[in-house]
């Protein structure tokens, strides 16, 4: 997927996308480029096995 930032710039991401999910998370790297500078999150996510992961994030809602 590509994500326009400046006028005439894009840049190339990977993406997974899940139009049921509530959430986007972005890497550091990725907001960087986007201009995005939020303290970070910790976010718990359930994942398979009844684990759960924990990772901070930039708590952004697009």
């Amino acid at each position: 997927m590509s994500v326009r930032t400046a006028p005439g710039r894009k840049v190339k991401v990977n993406a997974i996308l899940d139009d049921a999910s509530n959430e986007t998370f972005l890497n550091e790297q990725v907001s960087g480029v986007l201009g995005l500078h939020e303290p970070y999150k910790t976010v718990k996510v359930h994942v398979l096995n009844n684990e759960v992961e924990t990772f901070q994030s930039y708590p952004r809602r697009l």
